[in-house]
């Protein structure tokens, strides 16, 4: 059922550039829409919809634009398609309930903030064809326990894990060639940091 949501048809593709403000719950975004592939979520798509409480991201969606899902405060978990590889800067800040991110593999953009303000997140897996964590990923999640970053990323931003106070423990994988100034800022139970490479 996609009659909550407002779509645009680009040569054959359908991109969902917004949502009725009555949605809640669990949103399945559907994989077609009158017969064609949905691609993309466009920016501010499901912005500040108060009662989305999961979100269901189909296979063959490629992109998820700047502030997708920002501000959805009731929002707790979202199951990614594997054939995603852009997700837009602030795509899920302030996502207050947002208890974990299981990032698929296959995943090349991530942009700055993404997860900024998720203040529940615990955990978040990063698949190794991300290349960099940008600034501010992660800023004031105080609840992340756990990150897992694979083989295969170069570099940590500045301000990823600014204010994560639950976090206590990281693996710095042996691909990573640089982290910027404030990485770990305010991070005040950071007792071990584990390199991997030299």
């Amino acid at each position: 059922n996609y009659s909550k949501l407002i779509w645009v048809n680009i040569n054959g593709s359908i991109f969902i550039t917004g949502s009725d403000e009555s949605i809640s719950g669990r949103v399945v975004i559907p994989t077609l829409i009158e017969g064609l592939p949905v691609v993309g979520i466009g920016a501010n798509a499901f912005a500040n919809r108060l009662e989305i409480t999961s979100v269901v991201i189909p296979e063959g969606v490629i992109d998820l634009g700047a502030n997708a899902f920002s501000s959805c405060s009731s929002l707790v978990d979202i199951d990614f398609p594997s054939t995603l590889r852009k997700i837009g800067s602030d795509c899920f800040a302030g996502c207050s309930k947002l208890l974990s991110a299981d990032l698929p593999e296959g995943l090349e953009s991530l942009g700055g903030s993404a997860f900024r303000y998720c203040s529940s997140l615990e955990e978040v897996n990063f698949p190794s064809t991300l290349e960099r964590i940008e600034r501010y990923m992660f800023g004031r999640c105080s609840y992340l326990v756990r990150v897992d970053i694979s083989e295969g990323v170069r570099g940590i931003h500045d301000h990823v894990f600014e204010y994560c106070s639950g976090l206590g423990k990281i693996v710095i994988p042996s691909s990573i060639e640089y982290i910027q100034s404030g990485a770990f800022a305010e991070c005040v139970n950071l007792r071990e940091v584990i390199f991997m490479g030299n």
